[in-house]
């Protein structure tokens, strides 16, 4: 992926931190989160956008990263951006860009 290819994580607990560190490995850049509240926890320095509801799908980036670890919450918050049209990213979107990191 090219320096443009930035992207927003639609929750922002202890499993994106891992999808943090997938997705910077395949040089996504994180800049925003979307999650209910405001984390006082904020590891990588992103800025809070809000939750699902009030979200504008031009202003967080080109791509979205669903890193809820609750299978429901997850298959939830989807659904709802779906119906704004924002693009997803996922594991398998950056399965072939594993071949490329070193080991």
């Amino acid at each position: 992926m090219n320096d443009e290819c930035n992207a927003c994580l639609v929750g922002y607990g202890g499993h994106s931190y891992v999808a943090y560190d997938i997705l910077l490995a395949n040089q996504v850049f994180v800049n925003y989160y979307l999650d209910q509240e405001i984390k006082s926890f904020n590891p990588f320095s992103l800025e809070y956008l809000g939750d699902e509801l009030g979200i504008d799908k031009n202003t967080f980036g080109k791509y979205s990263f669903p890193s809820l670890g609750d299978n429901y919450a997850r298959a939830k918050s989807i659904n709802l951006l779906k119906s704004h049209n924002v693009n997803f990213l996922t594991l398998f979107t950056l399965l072939p860009l594993f071949q490329n990191i070193q080991r």
